[in-house]
């Protein structure tokens, strides 16, 4: 008898493809959540502050996708693969990041554009990771120069989400 067409293989495979689903329908949800944490941080109207805080929420982010997948967390890994993946990115740099936050120091002028690349850069940030993670990657095995292809169009994708959630 052919195990993978047993009665009782059917279940297990519907319970894996359930559990795979409620696992990338809780990733959407933290990305979510954390997305509209950084659109909403992005408007702290203080120069580099919202800097800090824009990493803070990627770390945040990262914390609960690794508990979510069972993967190990370190602050000191995620932080330097976070940095890493910004500086390989041909879509964003820190140097626009920063030059935005920077722009601070004109009352009103850079909030807004600070919210929405915040926004986008956590989204994307979250996407990558949750799809490496959902793949049975971990922070050791993470490459952001072969991941970099995916963060770009997660990006593109992220700056569409985040005006989306503003507009909200």
């Amino acid at each position: 008898m052919n195990v993978a067409h047993s009665p009782q293989a059917e279940p297990r495979q519907e319970f894996a493809i359930s559990h795979a689903q409620r696992l990338r329908d809780d990733a959407d949800a933290i990305i979510e959540k954390n997305t509209i944490w950084a659109l909403s941080l992005g408007l702290v109207p203080l120069p580099v502050v919202d800097l800090f805080t824009l990493f803070a929420v990627q770390l945040k982010l990262l914390r609960e996708l690794a508990q979510l997948y069972n993967v190990d967390f370190s602050e000191r890994i995620a932080r330097n693969l976070v940095r890493s993946l910004l500086l390989s990115s041909g879509g964003v740099s820190l140097a626009v990041i920063g030059g935005v936050s920077v722009s601070k120091f004109i009352p009103f002028v850079s909030s807004v554009s600070m919210s929405a690349i915040g926004g986008a850069i956590t989204y994307a940030t979250g996407r990558v990771f949750a799809e490496h993670f959902c793949d049975g990657g971990t922070f050791l095995d993470f490459d952001p120069l072969k991941q970099r292809g995916r963060f770009d169009e997660s990006l593109r994708a992220g700056r569409d989400r985040a005006r989306g959630l503003r507009q909200t």
